[in-house]
């Protein structure tokens, strides 16, 4: 077990009031999930908020309270290259490693039990169904608060399947939930039995970047496109996200092909990584399409690759809150989706964004055209989706209601 302790990293703060908050995930890349994790980690110490933010928000009752976060990380003992902990080394942040041997390592219960009470944690807050399984037990015996977030599932197999419904059977015992989207919560109530006062949803949120002067998002778009082969004038429909199953990219290259004769000029950029690269390699080769399909692998920066898209495609047949929805949307990108999850609640069809079903390809092609062949349009719908972000997704409002519900567990 790799201890880092709290005092001697960024994040560290002393005090009478110091509340000692332990994350735990078993990250599989730096994806959705762990960006939330380390947005967490980044801002659940500072004081009325997100620093720098200017939103008047209500001074809670336990304002002087200081959250002091660390990370417990679950990785197995083959996993050298792991994302997710070299960006935690590289920000600096307080973390402890739980080494896996397999799937479901014992020892974990007895490391993180020990762990949880030679550091006196106060509260748990786990990510994922492995951590959720392992989680409950251990703050049970170590007798503290427990807070879930539920991401959304992926139920990319049999045994991932299986362990979803064990998490799912473990939910009632949590101190509370934390879902994403309300259409996760539902799924939840209506899976099992649990008081829905129990599940509080709380939306992702992103950072608003800020705005750039015409001639330097010019220049930058430029520079971006032809780091990966595209001409100024091209065409970029963009992915950004984990390449899994749930996600349904092939309906995405699909849709590529379809519009390729009818737009000449236009590429398709494939952001990240995941079990279904090289099946999605193949079905490009197959199509034709792979001269115009680039698969950038995981991109540390995700930030100068909006800049330098024309459209951001969603098809995926599952999702909670997307983070790379809402970061397409900060940067005034126009998104077309299939309407799932939370998505339909963030984004108004035809106002910020085009919705459409999932599964259904040809939709999903036109509605892309719309956008790529309509300047207007397209600017319309970018400008709206900035302005929602700024008002309902901004990362002041959201830490606080993260801290709200640290601080319900606490005073219980």
């Amino acid at each position: 077990m790799n201890e880092h302790n709290y005092n001697n990293k960024k994040g560290a703060r002393d005090g009478p009031n110091q509340i000692r908050v332990l994350q735990l995930i078993t990250p599989m890349t730096l994806g959705g999930a762990e960006r939330v994790v380390l947005s967490i980690q980044e801002w659940i110490g500072a004081r009325n908020g997100v620093e720098g933010q200017t939103d008047h928000l209500t001074i809670p009752q336990w304002e002087g309270v200081n959250f002091v976060s660390s990370l417990g990380i679950f990785i197995h003992i083959e996993s050298h290259n792991n994302a997710f902990l070299r960006e935690v080394k590289d920000r600096g942040y307080p973390y402890v490693i739980f080494p896996m041997r397999f799937a479901f390592d014992l020892a974990n219960l007895i490391q993180l039990i020990k762990y949880l009470k030679t550091n006196q944690i106060q509260l748990l807050h786990t990510h994922g169904y492995r951590s959720d399984i392992v989680g409950i037990i251990c703050a049970r015996m170590a007798r503290i608060p427990v807070v879930s977030t539920l991401h959304g599932w992926t139920s990319t197999n049999w045994r991932v399947k299986g362990y979803e419904k064990i998490q799912l059977w473990s939910l009632p015992f949590f101190t509370a939930i934390i879902a994403v989207s309300r259409e996760i919560k539902e799924y939840v109530v209506n899976k099992i039995k649990i008081n829905s006062n129990k599940i509080i949803v709380i939306q992702n949120a992103v950072d608003l970047p800020e705005r750039l002067e015409s001639r330097a998002l010019a220049e930058g778009r430029d520079r971006i496109r032809h780091q990966f082969g595209c001409a100024p004038d091209a065409l970029v429909i963009g992915y950004v996200g984990r390449l899994s199953p749930e996600k349904n990219l092939a309906d995405l290259l699909k849709a590529v092909s379809l519009l390729i004769p009818r737009l000449p000029k236009l590429f398709c950029w494939i952001v990240g990584e995941g079990p279904n690269r090289l099946t999605l390699e193949e079905q490009a080769r197959n199509l034709g399409i792979s001269h115009r399909v680039c698969f950038l692998g995981f991109q540390k920066e995700v930030s100068h690759i909006y800049t330098a898209l024309d459209v951001l495609a969603i098809s995926s047949l599952t999702e909670g809150t997307p983070l790379a929805l809402l970061e397409a949307m900060s940067f005034g990108v126009p998104v077309v989706s299939t309407r799932v999850g939370g998505i339909g609640a963030i984004l108004e069809h035809g106002v910020d964004g085009l919705l459409v079903k999932p599964g259904n390809v040809v939709a999903l092609a036109n509605s892309m055209e719309r956008v790529l062949t309509n300047p207007e349009l397209a600017k319309m719908l970018g400008e709206s989706a900035r302005e929602k972000v700024r008002k309902n997704f901004s990362l002041s409002q959201w830490i606080q209601k993260i801290r709200s519900v640290y601080w319900s567990c606490l005073k219980d």
